[in-house]
Formats: C-alpha cells, sequence, structure tokens
C-alpha cells in the first residue's frame, strides 16, 4: 500500500475512478431531468453552467444525465 501512495499517477488515477464511480450514483439522483423524458422546446441546447452542462440532444433530453446512466449500466456490466 505504501508503494501505490507515492506513484502519483497511481493516486490521481485512483481519485479519477473514485470521483466517476461515485458521480454515477449521485448526479442521476440529484439532477432535476429525467433521461428519458423528451422536452422539444429545449431540443439542440448548448452547454451551459446555469442549464445543461453538456447541452441537450435532438429530442431536448439532457445529455449529462445521459451520459451518467451510461456509465452506471456500464460499471454494472463491467462489475
Amino acid at each position: 500500500m505504501v508503494k501505490l501512495v507515492r506513484h502519483r499517477l497511481a493516486v490521481v488515477g485512483f481519485f479519477t475512478l473514485t470521483t466517476i464511480v461515485i458521480g454515477t450514483f449521485i448526479v442521476p439522483a440529484l439532477s432535476p431531468y429525467d433521461e428519458f423524458t423528451i422536452n422539444i422546446p429545449d431540443a439542440d441546447l448548448g452547454p451551459s453552467w446555469s442549464w445543461h452542462l453538456f447541452g441537450t440532444d435532438d429530442l431536448g433530453r439532457d445529455l449529462f444525465v445521459r451520459i451518467m446512466q451510461g456509465t452506471r449500466t456500464s460499471l454494472y456490466i463491467a462489475l
């Protein structure tokens, strides 16, 4: 364990992976947007910090929430 802590890249990789795993479970629960709800007036919005972090697709669905849900599914499959 001591050797692992000495390697900066290993520590950065550990924290990056931990952040991704925790984020996949927290973000969809806290987000006001559903990944399946179609919202045509919000279609093709660009990314913004105040509204949709990654923007929306052509049906108005929030892309950030959809990516986090996809990451969660990928983690389930990997485990």
